[in-house]
Formats: structure tokens, sequence, C-alpha cells
């Protein structure tokens, strides 16, 4: 069942993002998202404001804490950034996003803590991800999964 539901208030409660609407789909709950951000200064030769302007947004997916018993994708139509000044283009940083796991800094504390507690199996169940395989380590397998979800190294600060 997929039915959308308008937001007059904040429903995700992240500082720099805003709930556009919620789609319910069986498995999982997707939430259409936008930045709160104002526009930028280049972070490469830190030109004000005026000199940047909107270099076309990117469509991104990343992961969010379960919400009830439902795993949460969080649909975000990034913006990007280019400096007249310098010629730099960036994507915006959203400080509740970690961009090299694609998943809120909510969902990786989550993950941290149930890690310790769960299987590895459950803890993936419950934030919509698959176990790899071969892990490094087995004991922190479902942290491994969400958190290699590019084909990174493990990370060390992740689970002790």
């Amino acid at each position: 069942m997929n039915f959308h539901i308008p937001f007059s208030s904040d429903w995700l409660e992240l500082p720099d993002l805003r709930t556009i609407s919620v789609f319910s789909n069986p498995g999982e709950k997707t939430v259409l998202v936008e930045s709160l951000l104002d526009r930028p200064d280049c972070p490469k030769c830190r030109a004000d404001a005026r000199w940047v302007h909107k270099h076309g947004p990117s469509t991104q997916e990343f992961r969010d804490s379960p919400h009830g018993n439902l795993p949460v994708v969080l649909r975000l139509k990034r913006n990007r950034f280019k400096c007249n000044a310098c010629g730099n283009t960036w994507m915006e940083k959203i400080s509740s996003l970690d961009d090299d796991r694609l998943m809120t800094l909510r969902l990786r504390q989550f993950i941290v803590k149930r890690c310790l507690k769960d299987t590895n199996y459950s803890v993936a169940d419950d934030v919509g991800l698959v176990v790899a395989p071969k892990s490094p380590d087995i004991s922190h397998g479902a942290a491994w999964a969400a958190m290699n979800s590019r084909g990174e190294r493990y990370p060390s600060d992740l689970c002790g």
C-alpha cells in the first residue's frame, strides 16, 4: 500500500532537512526531503555566496534509523554549486548526513549501539541492508555491511 502523507511539521527532526512527504511502501518508508541550507561560500577560495550559483541538483538516497518497525529511506534532491571566482564545483554539505556511507549520522549511531548486542542479520534487517557474506570480522558484520556500502575498507571507529 503506497500512500502520500503531507506534513506541516518536520517528521524527521533533522536540523538541516525538511520533510516534504512520506510514502509507505511494503517493507520500508520513503521520505522526500529538501535541504534548508542557504547558498554557501566557496570552500576552495572562500569567495562569498554572491559568487556562487546553483549548478544543477542531484537526487540521492540516504538510509535513516527505522521508524516503528520499518526501515527509512530519505530521497533528497541535493544542490550542487559552482563558484564563478575559481570554477570549483561541490555538493552542499549537510551536517546530519554521512556522505561516505549514504546514511544519516543518527542511523550510524543506531547501528553502533545495536551491533554489540544483537545479531548482525537482525540489525541489517531492521535498517533495510544486507549483511556481506564475507565481512572482515563476523562480530561486526551488520555494521560493516552498513558502513561499507561503497566498497571501502572497514572503518576502525565502528563498534570499538
